[in-house]
């Protein structure tokens, strides 16, 4: 594990506010990587990994956070330029278990790409599953 930083670098992205930032891009555009927290990443019966942000419980808690609109514009650019494929960096949240606060840690996953199956351009709520 390594900082959100390395994390993004090492899968060619760039993030645009190392602190409040959870998803970021290559200068070309060409590159997309998204922060997905452990917590919520789901096997699928048959294979493969599911992200589903839909009805998330704390929602009122984001929405409205600058990493929030930061990842929705990411998103579009993964589906209007990147056949709607990203990238992963896995999070893993802080002792406490608060993914928003300092202390959590960050794995690159070169290995985990997923395709963006659906958007919530207003709240900024997606689902994804591996490519």
């Amino acid at each position: 594990m390594v900082g959100k930083v390395e994390a993004y670098a090492a899968l060619g992205a760039a993030l645009k506010n190392e602190r409040w930032a959870w998803s970021g891009h290559s200068e070309d555009e060409t590159v997309v990587v998204v922060t997905l927290w452990a917590d919520k990443l789901r096997e699928v019966p048959g294979g493969g990994t599911r992200y589903d942000l839909f009805d998330a419980p704390d929602l009122d808690a984001w929405r409205t956070k600058r990493g929030n609109r930061e990842r929705i514009r990411d998103l579009l650019l993964a589906r209007d330029r990147c056949d709607g494929l990203f990238g992963v960096v896995v999070g893993h949240a802080n002792e406490a278990g608060d993914a928003m606060l300092e202390g959590s840690v960050y794995e690159a996953r070169p290995d985990l790409v997923m395709r963006l199956i659906d958007l919530d351009e207003a709240t900024g709520e997606f689902s994804a599953e591996t490519a």
